[in-house]
């Protein structure tokens, strides 16, 4: 309908493969389906495709740090061991408001960026709570095999 043509290829990084199906999915950045519409469909495609994106990801907020750090040593902006000192802008956010009263939040993020490109240097995300793994505890059960995201037991306020 808007008349533009592109062409998608299958992909190769290092030693993993990204089929015309996955490389697809990435290129045209169709929303995030619903776990139980997901579940009909390939999920290792999601796995895969995911495990890419991290990768991407990290290989950009590399890049972005390091032009950060280019950027600041040459405008002189260098510690007296030689190392660049960048400016960078940080932000960060919770999944549910505590007024400060509990700070209970389950999941929290947050974003480095470096001021001189705009660009994210490094992003963090804690959660504390897994729906599957908190079901299988209250029906003191082991759970199924899943990817939890789960990767925080501390304080909320440590997060």
């Amino acid at each position: 309908m808007c008349n533009v043509t592109f062409t998608i290829e299958n992909d190769t990084y290092e030693d993993n493969y990204l089929n015309l199906n996955a490389c697809a999915v990435a290129a045209i950045n169709l929303p995030s389906l619903t776990e139980n519409t997901f579940v009909c469909m390939v999920v290792h495609n999601h796995k895969v495709i995911g495990k890419h994106w991290e990768k991407v990801a990290v290989m950009n907020m590399e890049e972005a740090a390091k032009q950060e750090k280019e950027l600041a040593i040459a405008h002189g902006k260098v510690t007296k061991e030689g190392y660049g000192e960048i400016d960078v802008i940080v932000d960060g956010c919770w999944s549910k408001r505590s007024y400060k009263k509990n700070y209970s939040a389950l999941s929290g993020a947050a974003a480095i960026l470096g001021k001189n490109t705009g660009k994210i240097i490094y992003l963090g995300i804690k959660n504390k709570y897994c729906q599957i793994c908190a079901a299988a505890q209250r029906a003191e059960t082991e759970p199924k095999e899943h990817l939890s995201f789960k990767n925080y037991s501390g304080p909320s306020t440590t997060m």
